[in-house]
């Protein structure tokens, strides 16, 4: 389903709350495949409504300690990616400490 979302976005846009709902329980689940998933699809969406929606909620789920290298790896791509698109939508003041705390892992 992932894989044919920015496909579907550009025919149907009506679909956007839908998505945007699953996409928020797969980052809030503890699972890391549905996790990296998540992340791949918001990286891979150029729309800045659907980049707008997750801003707020990857800072959170980047301080999670329970959460496997690999999906923290993957988040920080998401956030670089995020940052490309739209600088204004990554507040500096917002993702400072995830990113310094993300930095300062040593396992990463």
């Amino acid at each position: 389903g992932y894989l044919f979302i920015p496909v579907l976005l550009k025919s149907n846009s009506k679909l956007i709350h839908l998505i945007n709902n699953v996409i928020k329980n797969d980052l809030a689940s503890q699972n890391p495949t549905f996790m990296g998933l998540a992340l791949h699809c918001i990286a891979s969406v150029d729309n800045c409504g659907m980049a707008k929606a997750f801003t707020g909620k990857i800072p959170k789920v980047l301080m999670t300690r329970d959460i496997m290298d690999s999906v923290k790896q993957s988040m920080a791509l998401c956030v670089l990616h995020l940052y490309r698109m739209s600088p204004d939508l990554v507040p500096m003041g917002d993702w400072t400490s995830p990113v310094v705390y993300f930095l300062n892992n040593q396992h990463l």
